[in-house]
């Protein structure tokens, strides 16, 4: 299951993967120890690149009008997270384990873009360094990444070196200011996308 993400991604075309896919897929693999489920939906694009022989837990994303996206589920046991890969709105969502949110998210069918997000949970940006700011988030929720990391995978090593203690490097005032003017453009999007 952990490998999956690795499985489904390359078998895109490259017109279909900009990197920010990759981004993706890279920064969660250095948490994949902490993974207990994990669920995949794809729009048809992406399941007809994929084919029938790695469809694994790759399920069907009912297309309602918004960006063309991947959506990873994640199961960390006490959170449940859910990363929109590409597109316009993308995000990462973090909603508690409740009976109500894993049955939405791990057994229904013909799931939507929409769907998932009138679900609510906390989003969280991918703007600017928005791996240093997801990684202190998990932190605080003491979801940590896999033992005896000392460099984040997809991460150069000047921004990757991670600490047990206080995680990833700080970044630059400069880079901080550039990351709140992204910040704002994204969080207008996602209100826009919400309602």
């Amino acid at each position: 299951n952990k490998n999956l993400v690795k499985l489904v991604l390359p078998n895109l075309s490259n017109q279909d993967r900009p990197r920010q896919l990759e981004a993706r897929q890279k920064f969660w693999a250095n948490y994949s120890n902490s993974i207990q489920q994990l669920r995949i939906l794809a729009p048809q694009s992406s399941l007809k690149a994929i084919g029938n022989i790695n469809r694994g837990n790759v399920d069907s994303l009912k297309c309602d009008g918004s960006d063309t996206t991947e959506i990873c589920i994640f199961d960390f046991g006490q959170l449940l997270i859910v990363e929109f890969f590409r597109g316009k709105g993308s995000e990462t969502r973090f909603f508690t384990n409740s009976s109500k949110n894993r049955q939405v998210l791990f057994q229904e069918s013909g799931l939507s873009v929409k769907q998932i997000r009138t679900l609510g949970g906390k989003a969280h940006d991918h703007a600017l360094c928005w791996q240093w700011d997801c990684e202190k988030w998990l932190r605080n929720e003491n979801i940590l990444p896999n033992q005896g990391t000392e460099y984040f995978i997809g991460l150069k090593p000047q921004y990757g070196k991670y600490d047990f203690n206080t995680g990833l490097p700080e970044p630059s005032l400069n880079i901080k200011q550039k990351r709140e003017n992204q910040l704002i453009a994204w969080k207008k999007s996602i209100l826009k996308l919400e309602r």
